[in-house]
């Protein structure tokens, strides 16, 4: 058997070297994947384990906020509920107020209303007696006249007539006997309808007074009257009431001493011009300008009905009658 030469010694134990290397190289890898992997696997547990704490976490979190859910929601709801109780209660005592202001409205002021309404009545119907008391004193002595009950006017357009441009009544003829006649009439029945009246026997029952003032009224046609820039018609109506209210105050002075409710004088004048054309006598014939060219007495009532009144009567009933103030309508709007 051949012994090996120093050179293959030299070359075995250089190989020999070389494994014993790669074999302590190949120990210590196996041993660093051995670590590695054994810090995989705790890394991985560690993992595991904090996802589970994780979701145990948002498990408890969820469980919470059901519970602060389910706590908000039965608190809105104990809330709801009382403010719906206490809206309940609220709308309850609206409508016993609505009621109770209806009562009120519909009995103490509505009386109150319906009182002055009912003394207007009367007082119109006092009126109304006087107009019809002057047609038929002034008819029984050939002096025919109209009468207006509504606006408190008698026409004497067809007895006390005016020359075109003229003011002065004439000494005599039918205007001056319509005067007269016209004085004696008021003389005797005006005064139960002025203030005094309730203590004379012959005026009980008229329930006086109803006259506030007798305004003897002066009208013209339309045609202007001067050349300047106001047009004479006015001042030529006033004094065609002027001396109207003159001749009636001659003819009976007592008339002068006739009052209202509150102590002034009953009668006075004015002058309308061609403001005021008597219906149907608008055109422009010469009858209907010798209609115009008039007098007329007026009777204005002491207390009139004003539009405020009638305006706060209507108010009052809507207000009554109103059904969207009843229970059920107001219900259905909440």
């Amino acid at each position: 058997m051949r012994r090996p030469s120093a050179e293959e010694e030299t070359q075995e134990g250089y190989l020999a070297s070389v494994s014993d290397l790669m074999a302590g190289l190949l120990f210590v890898f196996i041993v660093a994947l051995f670590a590695f992997a054994l810090q995989l696997s705790t890394a991985t547990s560690d993992a595991v384990r904090i996802r589970a704490d994780a979701e145990t976490q948002r498990a408890g979190q969820e469980a919470k906020l059901d519970e602060m859910r389910t706590r908000a929601q039965d608190e809105i709801s104990a809330l709801r509920a009382v403010l719906q109780g206490e809206l309940d209660d609220m709308r309850r005592r609206t409508q016993e107020e609505i009621a109770t202001l209806r009562a009120e409205v519909g009995g103490g002021l509505g009386d109150e209303v319906r009182r002055l309404e009912d003394a207007m009545g009367r007082a119109r119907a006092s009126r109304a007696a006087l107009l019809t008391s002057l047609q038929a004193a002034l008819a029984a002595r050939g002096v025919p006249v109209s009468v207006d009950p509504d606006t408190g006017v008698l026409r004497l357009s067809d007895r006390i007539l005016f020359g075109s441009g003229r003011s002065d009544l004439p000494p005599s003829g039918p205007a001056r006997e319509a005067v007269g006649a016209l004085a004696e009439a008021l003389a005797t029945i005006l005064p139960c309808f002025a203030a005094g009246a309730e203590g004379r026997a012959a005026c009980r029952g008229i329930g006086a007074p109803v006259i506030d003032a007798m305004f003897v009224e002066g009208h013209t046609d339309r045609r202007r009257v001067g050349t300047g820039e106001r047009d004479g018609n006015y001042e030529l109506s006033a004094n065609r009431a002027l001396n109207t209210y003159d001749a009636i105050r001659s003819a009976k002075p007592e008339l002068r001493e006739l009052r209202n409710s509150a102590g002034a004088p009953l009668m006075g004048v004015s002058g309308y011009g061609p403001d005021r054309p008597v219906p149907g006598r608008e055109g422009d014939r010469e009858e209907d300008f010798a209609a115009n060219r008039r007098i007329e007495i007026r009777f204005l009532l002491a207390a009139a009905l004003p539009p405020e009144l009638r305006d706060l009567r209507a108010r009052i009933d809507r207000f009554v009658s109103d059904p969207s103030l009843d229970d059920d309508r107001s219900d259905e709007r909440h």
